[in-house]
């Protein structure tokens, strides 16, 4: 060994690689979110059916009033009763009527809603709860083509529940 001070031309051990612990915990967070994702799908595999008549069930109180809707729009009197009855449309048509114009262009395409709540995986009906939080929405596309959504403020069991949207389009 040299006794000198300089100790530059010794041999030093090479370190390992610097960035090991970084690599091995981001391993470990991808492992582990990928072995929750696949819990969640197969998780969700099994009782998609389940999950699907529940939200059939939460559908049915905006189904009926939809039903009711689209047999209001089908006569003209009917269409102003119901602009007449729900003030948040104004939000989206300018006048009465505007309202009773969009209608008649409609009517031609409007069929009667069936009676029972379509099963979403048809893919002819969509249903999302606003839970209070957001506005509710339900979409059914007729056996013509002609897609209507219908758009409420607030949860379906509040008294101050309004129609804010309808849209109907081929």
């Amino acid at each position: 060994m040299d006794s000198s001070w300089d100790n530059s031309s010794a041999v030093h051990p090479k370190k390992k690689w610097k960035y090991r612990g970084a690599f091995f915990t981001a391993s470990i967070v991808t492992i582990s979110i990928l072995v929750f994702c696949s819990v969640w799908v197969l998780w969700f595999s099994k009782n998609e059916v389940q999950i699907l008549e529940v939200e059939r069930e939460r559908a049915k109180h905006d189904w009926a009033a939809a039903a009711l809707i689209v047999e209001g729009l089908r006569s003209e009197e009917g269409a102003r009763s119901l602009f007449q009855a729900n003030p948040k449309l104004k939000a989206h048509f300018n006048s009465e009527i505007d309202f009773i114009g969009f209608a008649a262009r409609w009517r031609p395409s409007l069929l009667p809603l069936p009676k029972e709540v379509p099963r979403s995986e048809e893919k002819n009906f969509g249903h999302r709860h606003g839970f209070g939080l957001g506005p509710t929405i339900l979409s059914y596309k007729m056996p013509n083509g002609c897609w209507v959504t219908f758009q409420w403020n607030g949860p379906y069991d509040s008294p101050s529940r309004q129609l804010t949207n309808i849209e109907c389009s081929q």
